[in-house]
């Protein structure tokens, strides 16, 4: 790999930005020509909701990092090492891994044949993608609320070995093409083809892990619950999970704390807070109307936790808000 395209992939790593498509280059190519013709890209702010972009030879990011927005690496050529705080993966040609914008991870391509095409999926988009998959669909709703709320359903990545019985190289070859034709509804295509990968990457995964996800209706039980005490946080009780859920509260109780590792409490508190940093960036809600709005009684208690939690006051936070917007103009 030439060295002006190592400082592209290092900047790509680093700045969250894109690669902007050279329309007079890239329009009308197939997908392998896309690849060949990365050098005639270039960065700008990331204002595309998908972006495509391929990694060659051999490359390594030396620290763990993570990102704003959903990462999924596809080995179009070679192999791949993403390193990732508690494990090592190695990806095979033909291999998916989906990663949350939690997800800590160094990625290595060990060979200077390798061809990673990394796909960038901002988190509203992802959102809308899922929405026609999470209703019966375990694996994503699962990766999908351990994403929105920090909570331990599932880990902060997805990996898909190749199966030849759910074929997917002609599915990014589509995406690829789309990608780079600029033509009309461009976007809401790609949408529609990321259904229809997530959708095929996960039969594969159900066929590969039927155990996991047998234990679908508790699981999805959680989620629903979850989503109830977000969508009810200034109030929100175990008495009213009970009520709305039709289950005792001690078993309300148990099965949140198996499946999440955290306490009724503590996962209301921590959603709070969330909800808490979230009504900061409106500067016209008041700290003691935001305090009552996520279900905090007190708003010097509201200080205390919100401090120590984020190392900050909300006033210093709200600040902060505005000053990152304003030198952003």
């Amino acid at each position: 790999m030439s060295n002006l395209k190592l400082e592209l992939a290092k900047k790509v790593k680093s700045s969250g930005c894109r690669l902007k498509r050279d329309l007079n280059t890239t329009q009308g190519m197939e997908a392998s020509q896309y690849i060949d013709y990365y050098e005639h890209f270039h960065f700008e702010g990331m204002a595309d909701n998908i972006i495509l972009f391929p990694h060659f030879g051999k490359t390594r990011d030396p620290y763990l990092h993570n990102h704003n927005f959903f990462e999924l690496f596809y080995v179009y050529k070679g192999s791949c090492l993403n390193i990732l705080p508690e494990k090592e993966m190695v990806l095979s040609e033909g291999d998916f891994m989906l990663l949350n914008p939690n997800a800590l991870h160094s990625p290595f391509t060990p060979s200077d044949e390798n061809t990673i095409i990394n796909i960038i999926i901002k988190p509203s988009v992802f959102e809308d993608v899922m929405l026609s998959l999470i209703a019966d669909n375990k694996l994503f709703s699962n990766f999908f609320v351990n994403y929105l709320y920090h909570i331990n359903m599932t880990s902060n990545y997805l990996y898909f070995p190749k199966d030849d019985e759910y074929p997917t190289k002609f599915i990014v070859d589509m995406l690829i093409k789309e990608y780079i034709s600029h033509d009309i509804c461009c976007t809401s295509v790609m949408q529609a083809i990321l259904v229809q990968l997530f959708a095929t990457l996960s039969r594969s995964y159900r066929k590969l892990n039927q155990e996991i996800l047998d234990d679908t209706p508790k699981s999805q039980l959680v989620v629903d619950i979850i989503a109830y005490i977000n969508q009810n946080i200034s109030n929100v009780s175990l008495k009213s999970l009970s009520e709305q859920f039709q289950y005792s509260t001690s078993y309300i109780s148990k099965i949140i704390t198996n499946y999440t590792g955290k306490n009724f409490s503590d996962i209301v508190h921590f959603l709070r807070l969330n909800q808490s940093k979230k009504y900061l960036e409106n500067k016209n809600l008041t700290i003691n109307e935001i305090t009552q709005m996520v279900g905090f009684s007190d708003a010097n208690y509201f200080y205390k936790v919100f401090k120590a939690r984020f190392h900050m006051s909300p006033s210093e936070y709200r600040k902060q808000i505005y000053v990152d917007l304003s030198a952003a103009k």
